[in-house]
């Protein structure tokens, strides 16, 4: 459903007007998932994609690589819509949780792989309709071989195990989710000497929706803020500051009194280096001399 949404029409500088700006508003849309997690998400699958690459290269025996082109939020009816067809598609199970997700390839990408793993070129793929039987126990193990290398990424990110559970030729079997479920769909690019091709990771929301907690957008700044926060501080108090002259100061001995000009109900100051952080009083701790904090020094914001 969209809803043309008209914004009010305001006067511009100098006396004109402006045009009124019609803005669509596409309530269809889910955004289950977070901006945040789905940040996070792009970004572990975009590691997995450069280990992907590497694995692949070496089973095929021939050079390609493997990106993430990026990532929407749909339903998941308009998800399998979105796929290149004829695909392939992979359900994969996530444990512990009992879910699964699924990884398509369109059926071109995979007779192409499939030529290749059988010692062609891989610059061609095979004309079909449906792959057949042989075709599809073939190129499973491709499929086995890109769920194995993510599976560790989803493990470190969501605390889930990935496994290959079958393989399915039409959309209307595959039984994962509801049509109006949301979900998110990371689109794959796999570059070869035939081609490009596409691949799409489909993830409904239930299937990681326990694990989400885990994905805190804030976790990579966490290291950072650790490391200052364990370092240590050396603090001075200080009763008050006197500006002397060099003969005024030579001039002390024992038994010299030295007017600070403060009364001892201004306590003293905590100094971090040359920089005042806290105001103290001054006391007693058994028989050590301490201070008692009584407020933070406010510093001008260029000073921050």
């Amino acid at each position: 459903m969209s809803i043309l949404a008209h914004e009010t029409e305001q006067p511009a500088i100098g006396g004109d007007s402006r045009r009124p700006q019609v803005r669509r508003v596409d309530f269809s849309l889910p955004t289950a998932i977070a901006r945040g997690h789905q940040l996070r998400l792009e970004r572990a699958h975009e590691a997995f994609c450069r280990g992907a690459s590497a694995r692949l290269s070496l089973e095929l025996r021939a050079p390609l690589s493997l990106e993430l082109a990026g990532s929407e939020q749909l339903a998941w009816d308009a998800a399998l819509a979105g796929l290149p067809g004829p695909s392939v598609h992979a359900v994969v199970a996530a444990a512990p949780a009992g879910s699964e997700v699924v990884l398509a390839a369109e059926l071109t990408l995979v007779m192409r792989l499939f030529d290749r793993l059988l010692g062609g070129s891989g610059t061609r793929s095979l004309e079909r309709a449906e792959p057949t039987d042989i075709e599809l126990a073939v190129t499973r193990r491709l499929f086995t071989t890109i769920v194995d290398q993510l599976s560790p990424v989803w493990q470190d990110l969501l605390g889930l195990t990935l496994s290959l559970r079958r393989l399915e030729t039409q959309a209307e079997g595959l039984g994962v989710a509801r049509a109006s479920e949301p979900c998110l769909k990371l689109r794959l690019l796999l570059r070869d000497a035939g081609g490009e091709g596409a691949l799409a990771l489909l993830v409904p929301r239930r299937s990681i929706e326990a694990a989400l907690p885990r994905l805190r957008a804030d976790e990579p700044a966490a290291p950072v803020e650790q490391a200052p926060a364990e370092a240590e501080v050396a603090l001075r108090a200080e009763v008050a500051r006197l500006d002397l002259k060099l003969s005024e100061l030579l001039a002390l001995e024992e038994g010299s009194l030295v007017q600070l000009g403060v009364s001892p109900e201004a306590g003293v100051t905590l100094y971090a280096g040359s920089l005042p952080v806290r105001r103290a009083l001054a006391g007693r701790r058994g028989n050590r001399r301490a201070v008692e904090v009584v407020e933070v020094v406010e510093r001008p914001e260029a000073a921050r």
